[in-house]
């Protein structure tokens, strides 16, 4: 499956392998963590919204690059943003990259 932006929100696969629009204005926080996988880690992002739903997504789905750039955008984060949210291999904390402070 794609990643898709609107005019009013974001189209993508989740890791249940299910597609979901995210409206803009529902949008609370997103963070990023590195997922334990015993025999090495897959980075996840975790969307969650004003109506307590959280979507989560994975490195290994098709529109991982896409919601990556989507996400730097819209978080207005630097270029090297991902060397200070993975500064070590298999990290036990939660990077919180957005959250609305309205």
């Amino acid at each position: 499956m794609s990643f898709e932006e609107t005019e009013g929100g974001i189209e993508c696969e989740t890791v249940n392998h299910e597609m979901y629009y995210i409206a803009f204005d529902i949008i609370q926080s997103i963070s990023i963590y590195k997922n334990d996988l015993f025999s090495g880690e897959e980075h996840r992002l975790e969307i969650e919204t004003s109506d307590y739903e959280i979507y989560t997504f994975s490195e290994r789905e098709d529109c991982w690059i896409d919601l990556i750039a989507w996400v730097q955008r819209w978080a207005n984060l630097p270029e090297d943003w991902e060397h200070t949210a993975f500064a070590e291999a298999f990290p036990n904390e939660i990077t919180v990259l957005w959250q609305n402070t309205a």
